[in-house]
């Protein structure tokens, strides 16, 4: 639950140098990893999952480019997105054993199960002279830090 309001700055505004906050050094500190299969209901709100996206978007991004893309799949677009991913499974990999085969595939079926799932979609932009000037790996880099910025942010 939010307690209070965040306001992220515009794009160009000035940005006040933060004080340091001990409780923000205690939640990056205490970060843990968790199963997929043990997220579950419920998910967050509306405006916690807009808050959690705008500062998943507070990403260091050279030249403004934006290399990557957000997907919120929620509600029944669950389930079809783990169908989706377990029919490309079916098609593109060879399991060594059938055991391998349903771990992989339980391993997909916590799309079905998370609440929401927000996908970060790295693309590598080459359509202009400023794309051109900033290398792949940079761009890359850019999605992960929108990765590592959600699950802060959640």
């Amino acid at each position: 639950m939010i307690d209070e309001p965040v306001i992220t700055p515009a794009l160009g505004d000035a940005v006040p140098t933060p004080a340091r906050s001990a409780e923000a050094l205690r939640v990056l500190a205490t970060r843990r990893s968790t199963l997929a299969r043990l997220i579950g209901e419920p998910g967050p709100s509306q405006q916690e999952l807009e808050l959690i996206m705008r500062i998943g978007a507070r990403v260091p991004d050279h030249r403004r480019l934006e290399p990557w893309r957000l997907v919120v799949v929620a509600g029944d677009d669950r389930r079809a997105l783990h169908d989706r991913l377990a029919l490309i499974y079916e098609e593109t990999q060879e399991p060594t054993s059938a055991e391998e085969r349903e771990k992989a595939l339980d391993k997909l079926a916590s799309f079905a199960r998370a609440p929401i799932t927000i996908c970060v979609v790295s693309r590598v932009r080459t359509d202009s002279d400023k794309a051109r000037k900033t290398p792949e790996w940079e761009q890359q880099l850019s999605a992960g830090a929108v990765c590592q910025n959600l699950l802060s942010a959640a």
